[in-house]
């Protein structure tokens, strides 16, 4: 229930008008598509965790990443 709220919001965020001014995504996939794969894939408090982690390490001055979700 939780997750397939999570995952609504964050179909709604992806599907506003993007803003330019935001710079460069670092990592591949977005980190909204890597939260919609963790809600997919784990409970909801693992996937908010995992959601978090990768928002801290996000820096867009930094070089572009490819960081897929944990498979377990």
């Amino acid at each position: 229930m939780l997750n397939t709220l999570a995952i609504l919001f964050i179909k709604l965020y992806q599907a506003r008008p993007k803003r330019r001014s935001f710079g460069v995504c670092k990592f591949e996939p977005t980190c909204s598509e890597y939260s919609k794969q963790c809600f997919k894939r784990f409970s909801f408090w693992k996937a908010i965790k995992l959601a978090r982690d990768r928002l801290h390490r996000c820096n867009a001055n930094l070089p572009k990443e490819i960081d897929h979700p944990p498979k377990s």
